[in-house]
């Protein structure tokens, strides 16, 4: 196999546990709708597909324009909110050090909006490792299709080849094989069925230091 010379990571689930603060601002579109708060397990089966999927699928509006507005509520209010209690998962800090020690380019996909996703990023204070940070309106098509992984590529000067998708979902599996690149899941998210996708991931892993680990040993960076 190649060796890896950019890494994409997945934001929601596979770097920083975000699930509370998306659970919060959810919940405050609903109060503002009459309707009762949701669970955290029955927002987190709702999240990766990009805020108006959030929006349709907790408050089960159908009105196109109505969801819009929704969608502009959740937004603004969520950039207030979305360092009250988003933490990084244990081990992220060191795996990406070592990725960075090697050379390895590196960026952030994720489908929340672009300012959101930076904040966030640059909140965790784990910026400095990134050469790019992306949202799901920074290309004319998010996860899971190709033109967004494609896209982040194109800026890392990085061939599909020789890059690595590194998410906790299964859309994260589907972009990267909708684009062509080798992908490695985190169970630190979303995706509960793991036998699932193992014939479609290099491997799955506990954490970033253990995917960083492994990928080292490999003799893939």
């Amino acid at each position: 196999m190649e060796r890896i010379r950019g890494i994409v990571f997945d934001l929601d689930g596979t770097l920083a546990d975000t699930f509370e603060d998306i659970a919060s601002c959810v919940n405050h579109v609903r109060c503002l709708l009459g309707l009762p708060p949701l669970s955290l397990a029955d927002v987190k089966r709702h999240v990766g597909k990009g805020v108006k999927n959030l929006i349709q699928k907790t408050t089960d509006i159908t009105d196109q324009n109505h969801v819009e507005q929704l969608c502009l509520v959740f937004k603004q209010y969520y950039l207030e909110h979305l360092l009250d209690s988003t933490r990084l998962y244990e081990g992220v800090v060191q795996g990406l050090d070592l990725l960075y020690s090697k050379a390895v380019s590196m960026a952030v996909l994720s489908n929340k909006p672009e300012d959101a996703t930076k904040k966030i990023v640059e909140g965790l204070g784990i910026a400095r490792f990134f050469k790019a940070i992306f949202g799901g309106d920074s290309f004319e098509k998010q996860k899971p299709a190709r033109e967004s992984l494609l896209g982040s590529l194109k800026v890392l000067n990085v061939d599909a080849s020789q890059a690595l998708m590194v998410g906790d979902s299964l859309v994260d599996v589907e972009t990267a094989l909708n684009a062509g690149t080798r992908c490695v899941v985190v169970t630190t998210g979303l995706l509960e069925d793991m036998e699932s996708i193992k014939e479609s991931v290099l491997f799955v892993a506990e954490n970033i230091l253990e995917v960083s680990n492994r990928l080292e040993s490999m003799g893939l960076v």
